[in-house]
Formats: structure tokens, sequence, C-alpha cells
């Protein structure tokens, strides 16, 4: 699944930051995963691996994590998109390796809307973990609603509209605040809908980001409640 988004702060790079939106994806599918190990009936696969390609400034990038059948992250997955590899960095406390999660990342930069992506998952032995179908990014979104200068009162309902995102099959509306601690996202099919509103009670008082994103891939990694059944491999 690709990403096309119109408002973003820190890139992941080397100094191993990510940006407001894609914590609110790392948390959104991480905290849906089922609490199922390896041997769960045998319907957990042993390892899973959650991608995603966004913009920074100058340009496409992709990050991606990848999970054995109890939750642990992993570092030892072999990951590429288009037969480029990633490269392995870790997101956490630079001074101390014991709480670190190790991050894949990739530039893109020379890559555009339009541009047809491939995100193949291998296990240090060449086995397989996941192949995705050819994925399109998106086209650019215009944010109309709220505007720069516009004033946003905490707790009260904020309306999000955009103009572009053609290519994309959803368009999300989302909000973070700078602590990372309130995070909202809500995913529409792109066509359905002109506009999606932050409902009253999630804005907080102090710094964050609205935003709104073009999403094109598997719309089932976009599910922020529960689920019984095993999580699966997404890239969007």
């Amino acid at each position: 699944m690709s990403v096309n988004e119109t408002i973003m702060t820190n890139k992941l790079r080397r100094p191993k930051t990510l940006s407001l939106l894609l914590v609110v994806f790392f948390t959104l599918s991480t905290m849906s995963l089922p609490a199922c190990s390896d041997n769960d009936n045998n319907t957990t696969p042993q390892r899973v691996v959650q991608a995603m390609v966004y913009f920074d400034d100058e340009g496409p990038a992709a990050t991606a994590w990848v999970q054995d059948g109890d939750q642990n992250f992993v570092s030892d997955a072999v990951l590429t998109i288009n037969d480029r590899p990633f490269e392995l960095v870790y997101l956490g406390d630079e001074a101390s390796d014991e709480d670190n999660i190790p991050i894949y990342y990739l530039e893109l930069y020379d890559l555009k809307s339009g541009d047809s992506l491939t995100l193949v998952a291998k296990r240090p032995d060449g086995t397989m973990i996941y192949a995705s179908p050819s994925v399109q990014i998106p086209m650019p979104l215009e944010l109309v609603e709220p505007e720069p200068d516009h004033a946003i009162v905490p707790g009260a309902e904020v309306v999000v509209s955009w103009t572009g995102g053609e290519g994309a099959t959803h368009i999300a509306a989302f909000y973070a605040d700078d602590l990372g601690e309130e995070q909202y996202l809500d995913v529409q099919k792109y066509g359905d809908v002109e506009a999606i509103t932050i409902p009253e009670g999630i804005i907080r008082e102090g710094g964050g980001i609205i935003g709104a994103t073009a999403l094109s891939g598997d719309s089932a990694s976009f599910q922020t409640t529960a689920r019984e059944e095993p999580v699966e491999s997404s890239f969007f």
C-alpha cells in the first residue's frame, strides 16, 4: 500500500525519528495484533511484515517492521521494494539497545506519483514472508480544510477536506498530538466522501498535527479495533 500525504513532520532518517503520522499508523497497526503464538492452531504466521511508503520533503520513502508469532520485533528479515534493499535502523533510545525497535528504511526519492511498487520480504535463508501485489503511488493531495490560519479549539470537532489524490483506494483524516499520546484516524473509500469530521473530544490542548492522506493498497490493514482473526502482512 502506498501513501501520499499532505502534512509531514520529521522524517525517518539516521536520527531514527518518525513523523507523527507514522506514529499513528504504527500504533494502530500494533494495537490490534491478536495475542497469539506461533503454535496457536497453526493460524498465526511465524513472521508478519507491516510496510508503508510515505512522502517526505524529498520524495517517497519506505518504513517497515517485522514481528514473529510472539509479537517480538525481529531484525533478521530481508526486505526490498522493486528489488531495492531496505536498511535497518532502530527506533528508541540511542543510548540503550534494550527498548529499541528495529525498523527497516528505504529512500525512493527518484520515484513519483503514478509509479508502481512491489514489496518482497524474506527470511535470512530466503524463505518468503510476504510478496505484495503491485501498488500505485497516489497523486498528491491539497488540503482545503482546515486552513493554515484556522484556530483549532481543543475538544471541538474539525472538518478535514481536500482535493486531488487520484489513484488512491482510500482517504484518511488523521490527528496526533505532539506527545504521541492521542491519535485518531478515520479511513473512507476514495470518492465516497468529500470531507471527514474529526469528532468532538479528540483534539487536545497544545501542539499537534491534522491532515489528510491518500492511500492505496490493502484496506484490511486499517482496522482500528481488536480483531479475532490472525493479523496479516500488509503494504500501503
